[in-house]
């Protein structure tokens, strides 16, 4: 198969899943010149359903507390759970770019591929996708491991499980790492 056609497949399957969620953490690691200060985690939670007529994901991040992005009826809002807060935005693109700016990008990358938004997601721009082998993570889960270019956040690397072909992780260059345990019904 293909690399080009199995992302397209891995991007079908996100936006066929009537209901996803998942538990996850970003890792970043930082540095500034040669010094190296370490790694910042930020552990978050997402859940997602289409339900009827209306979309909601709820995104919570340790020290951003809990919002929830509701769509249907016309209406796009996200909502700041414990500040009791309601924004209702101009778009879907505007509201998961929120999300995506407040999260330093865990947050939005699954919504970007469940809503189908082009804009937003970074998949969707991979160039050079080659898988480059098959690797065991997070509790004995068997991984497709594939690799990519973005033309603004450089090299890509994918951890898609082989059965559900769900990503499990992505590493963007060598200074974040997003681990996910999805689940979908």
């Amino acid at each position: 198969m293909a690399d080009t056609e199995l992302l397209n497949q891995i991007i079908e399957r996100y936006r066929a899943c009537p209901n996803y969620s998942d538990t996850g953490k970003s890792v970043e690691h930082l540095k500034v010149g040669d010094k190296d200060l370490g790694f910042k985690e930020a552990p978050f939670a997402t859940t997602f359903s289409r339900g009827r007529g209306e979309l909601t994901f709820e995104c919570a991040e340790s020290g951003q507390g809990s919002r929830v992005l509701k769509v249907g009826f016309g209406r796009v809002e996200i909502i700041d759970v414990e500040a009791s807060r309601v924004a209702v935005m101009a778009s879907l693109d505007d509201a998961i770019l929120n999300l995506l700016l407040s999260s330093r990008g865990a947050s939005a990358l699954v919504p970007s591929l469940l809503l189908n938004i082009h804009t937003i997601s970074p998949l969707l721009e991979l160039t050079c996708l080659e898988q480059v082998g098959k690797e065991t993570i997070d509790n004995g889960s068997a991984c497709l491991v594939l690799t990519g270019v973005h033309p603004r956040q450089g090299l890509y690397r994918l951890w898609i499980d082989d059965a559900s072909l769900l990503i499990r992780r992505l590493r963007v260059e060598a200074d974040q790492t997003f681990y996910f345990a999805p689940n979908i019904e």
